[in-house]
């Protein structure tokens, strides 16, 4: 009898096991479990404060054990799934590009997780971490405009909240006016898109007559929303603790998750690819020039990264199959390096000169950084090299209208940041102001985690420098 009733325990155990692990239930669970940690964290007693800081690492990491759970079947199997449970409406289109970017962004969260710096408010800066993971990961694996429009309101909110959560102080009033306006533009396009296919979440329809304006709009808006953020939280008063790794987040995730977003949405669509094209274009041509003028390591971080941001929507613009690709390629590399680059930027948050004989005291993590701008200067055999060239080459292959502005604005930008990176390079390896001194103090130097992490993407991008030629190397 006993022996009966524990094989029936078992089998109903198991059975809830296969349900939770199956795709229709593990994904949407990954995605509603830091949001309702968010929700627990806010309401905690204040007692709480010091026992539940664990609770948003633990967190992502189950999101994402979650997630890797169901890779095979999502694999063998891609399938579209409906949000009526989270949403009156909505779609997340669940296929391996998407999971692996949900996974990118769970791991880039988990890397720039706040590392004990002081701080007031940890259950609301910890809340709201977690609320722009959940955006985070689903913004990758929204398969429509009304998702998208939902996912990237929550995202830029969260972040939003997050800054505050350090300043302690609204947005400046420019922030607010551009998410207002981005707001109106954005939710334009989808109704816009709606009056067309009678459907807010209808997929994506090349034959759709109205598919350029609302692609126009959707984009205009996010980018009008998306543009001040990363550079939001250096407004802050001198007072306040502002790390490097809060912008990372803006650039990050949150910029990566809503390109892919939009590029996965728009680009079955007709003629959208112009609107690719002209946001890269400018996109690399403001990062670039924006490099040039950077003052700060942060600065200079966040400028980059809008530059790259360009080049991969120039990627996701190429009518052939690999632009996908080489978009989804440039997010990753550029994710890469903004993780490894933003803790070193906490510590190294003055002007240019005093980053004067740095090498010296913090040789290894100088090392790593070494490395990592070789590859942003497209020196071979390393991953940006690789990037870049096979961007120049499909363009040229493509030979649509316009190619040939693409071709020279990827040369002139890889030119403008070359530039601005040995100028800043060279500051690493000067002798100090004055002969026998310590560069920085103590406190300043890059600590082990951030020093391990930049040399550990340092090794990858090395690794990586002989791995890639197989996959990129194709007959042009």
């Amino acid at each position: 009898m006993n022996s009966s009733l524990a094989s029936k325990d078992a089998r109903v155990f198991y059975e809830v096991l296969s349900v939770l692990a199956s795709t229709e239930f593990a994904v949407p669970l990954a995605l509603l479990l830091p949001a309702l940690t968010a929700v627990l964290l806010a309401a905690r007693p204040a007692r709480w404060s010091e026992p539940t800081r664990w609770l948003g690492p633990l967190t992502l990491v189950v999101s994402g054990a979650w997630l890797l759970g169901v890779w095979p079947a999502i694999v063998a199997a891609p399938t579209t799934l409906a949000l009526g449970a989270m949403l009156p409406f909505g779609t997340l289109r669940i296929d391996a590009l998407g999971v692996l970017a949900a996974l990118a962004a769970v791991s880039f969260l988990l890397l720039l997780w706040s590392r004990g710096e002081d701080h007031d408010r940890p259950a609301q800066r910890d809340a709201a971490r977690l609320v722009l993971a959940t955006a985070a990961m689903a913004l990758p694996l929204a398969g429509d405009p009304a998702t998208v429009a939902v996912f990237g309101e929550l995202a830029v909110m969260a972040f939003l909240n997050l800054a505050r959560a350090y300043r302690q102080l609204p947005a400046p009033p420019g922030v607010r006016l551009a998410q207002a306006l981005g707001s109106i533009l954005v939710w334009a396009g989808v109704l816009l898109w709606y009056r067309a296919t009678g459907d807010l979440c209808c997929e994506a329809n090349g034959a759709t007559p109205t598919a350029l304006p609302s692609v126009a709009l959707v984009y205009g808006g996010f980018a009008l929303k998306l543009a001040p953020l990363p550079f939001a939280p250096w407004r802050a008063p001198p007072t306040v603790v502002m790390p490097a790794r809060l912008a990372a987040l803006a650039s990050g995730p949150l910029v990566s998750g809503l390109a892919l977003a939009l590029a996965r949405w728009a680009l079955p669509l007709a003629d959208t690819g112009v609107v690719l094209m002209a946001l890269g274009l400018f996109a690399a041509a403001l990062g670039t020039f924006g490099l040039w003028r950077a003052c700060t390591l942060p600065q200079a971080l966040a400028r980059w990264s809008t530059a790259q941001l360009g080049l991969a929507l120039l990627a996701f613009a190429l009518p052939t199959p690999i632009g996908g690709f080489l978009g989804v390629a440039w997010l990753l590399h550029r994710l890469a390096l903004l993780a490894a680059g933003a803790g070193l930027a906490t510590r190294w948050n003055g002007p240019w000169e005093r980053l004067r004989g740095v090498a010296r005291d913090a040789p290894l993590a100088v090392a790593g950084v070494t490395v990592l701008a070789l590859s942003l200067l497209s020196v071979p055999p390393l991953p940006g090299f690789w990037l870049r060239i096979q961007l120049v080459f499909a363009w040229a292959a493509a030979g649509t209208p316009g190619h040939l502005l693409v071709m020279a604005a990827v040369l002139l930008a890889t030119l403008g940041e070359a530039g601005a990176l040995l100028r800043a390079m060279q500051h690493l390896y000067d002798l100090p102001a004055a002969s026998g001194s310590t560069a920085f103090p103590e406190w300043r130097l890059p600590t082990w985690r951030d020093t391990a992490l930049t040399a550990t993407i340092a090794v990858l991008a090395l690794g990586a420098a002989f791995a890639l030629p197989a996959v990129f190397v194709s007959p042009w």
